[in-house]
């Protein structure tokens, strides 16, 4: 099994608390669903983006041709109040954003980039709250500030809602399968803006719980960054005089296995199927 990784070009996450407030240089991006201050409940979203010269390089000269699955990866570095059993969702995003060089709770609000309500630098580009476009939403509270971004919900059929379910003994890291959206970026089909992850709508707004799962981001400065994980079988063999195996239930023995070693030299071992 070959793997490849490739880390983001751009990351960041949205809050409903601070609407017009960019977080784009943030060391640590949030999901969360909790009660603020002033006992309202808040909304936390995280968007990434991988540049699509990397993915279509990945496919084109690495992978090439062969079938592989693509996962979204983050590592957590703090959780508070994490449900006992809940699910992350992530869709492609529909429409461009600006990064920013902003952090969450800058005094004053850093507008260099996006935002809740905004997809752009200096507030421009408001994420679309009605009339949306077709196969893309987006959602938001009724009575609290509109935005959030917008993502793809399917394609031509192809449905482009990607979950992960999380149960007590989770690491509550992300590993999100989202193949069907990188084979459609790397064939154009749609544009690639990267993804937004996000909590069920029954636990974001939260104001009984304060949920808020906190990921190293692409400014991290440790070892744990996101990153978009490839894998495809590049194995190959050559079976000599033996047959391939009919079925999956082999059992494999080692015929020179002496069972006991010196911590020097090298060993060979004989593989031998019963």
């Amino acid at each position: 099994m070959a793997v490849y990784r490739i880390f983001p070009e751009k990351d960041t996450f949205i809050s409903s608390e601070v609407p017009t407030g960019n977080a784009g240089k943030d060391e640590i991006i949030e999901i969360g669903g909790y009660v603020a201050t002033t006992g309202l409940g808040e909304t936390n979203r995280l968007l990434i983006q991988y540049k699509t010269s990397e993915i279509q390089d990945v496919i084109t000269n690495k992978i090439a041709g062969a079938g592989y699955s693509a996962s979204l990866n983050l590592y957590l570095a703090d959780a508070y109040t994490i449900p006992v059993n809940y699910d992350l969702y992530a869709y492609p995003v529909y429409g461009t954003w600006d990064n920013g060089v902003g952090k969450f709770g800058d005094t004053p609000i850093n507008k260099t980039g996006t935002s809740w309500q905004y997809r752009l630098a200096g507030q421009g580009g408001a994420w679309t709250t009605t009339g949306f476009a077709t196969n893309t939403t987006g959602s938001f509270l009724s009575g609290s500030t509109p935005g959030g971004g917008n993502w793809y919900t399917g394609s031509n059929g192809v449905n482009l809602e990607f979950t992960q379910s999380h149960a007590l003994n989770s690491t509550n890291d992300v590993n999100i399968n989202v193949t069907r959206a990188i084979q459609l970026f790397n064939a154009n089909t749609i544009s690639n803006n990267g993804f937004i992850l996000k909590l069920p709508n029954n636990l974001e707004y939260n104001t009984t719980a304060s949920i808020r799962l906190k990921y190293f981001g692409a400014d991290t400065n440790t070892i744990y960054p996101p990153f978009l994980e490839f894998k495809w079988d590049d194995s190959s063999y050559n079976t000599g005089s033996l047959t391939v195996l009919s079925n999956n239930i082999a059992v494999i023995n080692l015929t020179n296995n002496r069972g006991r070693y010196t911590d020097v030299g090298k060993q060979r071992f004989r593989l031998s199927k019963t």
